[in-house]
């Protein structure tokens, strides 16, 4: 398992922590802040929208706060959310 694949991605370079609430942004899915529900350790996270949406080049395709969301490491930034935001 490959944990430098989240380097450029999350401030320290490691998978994002389970259970956190992050600021996310995706270089397809736009901005957003998304608690983490799993991930692989090296590639993927899968994100519960907590605010704002996910946007896809499909309308079907986007989600909502409170839907469930995948996000690829290279494809996105994220740093921990503000307490109380």
């Amino acid at each position: 398992m490959r944990e430098d694949t989240w380097v450029g991605c999350t401030p320290d370079g490691k998978p994002p922590v389970v259970g956190q609430r992050y600021e996310i942004n995706h270089c397809r899915k736009g901005r957003f802040e998304g608690i983490i529900l799993t991930t692989d350790g090296s590639t993927w996270a899968t994100v519960e929208i907590a605010a704002g949406r996910a946007k896809a080049i499909c309308a079907y395709n986007e989600r909502e706060a409170g839907e469930s969301v995948m996000v690829r490491s290279s494809l996105c930034t994220m740093r921990p959310a503000l307490a109380g935001a």
